[in-house]
């Protein structure tokens, strides 16, 4: 799978992250926001495995998440909210 991507160096850790995630079948296109900037903006495999693993590179950041779901995402909050 072929990534779009803008990723901008620099610390986030204890910063107000904000995480806009557009839910499709097979892959999940996401952007990160700080500050007013954008740091991060490409493409993840559709699987809660690996959104996980994408959200282990902020951690120590305050983040605020919203998803949009089609037909295909109504079932991301109940796997991802154990974890």
């Amino acid at each position: 799978m072929k990534t779009a991507l803008v990723m901008r160096r620099g610390s986030v850790v204890g910063k107000d992250i904000y995480v806009g995630i557009d839910v499709h079948k097979e892959s999940w296109q996401i952007t990160v926001r700080t500050g007013g900037e954008e740091i991060f903006n490409g493409r993840i495999p559709g699987q809660y495995q690996s959104l996980k693993k994408f959200f282990e590179r902020y951690q120590g950041c305050r983040m605020k998440v919203a998803y949009e779901a089609g037909p295909f995402g109504s079932a991301w909050p109940k796997t991802g909210s154990n974890s």
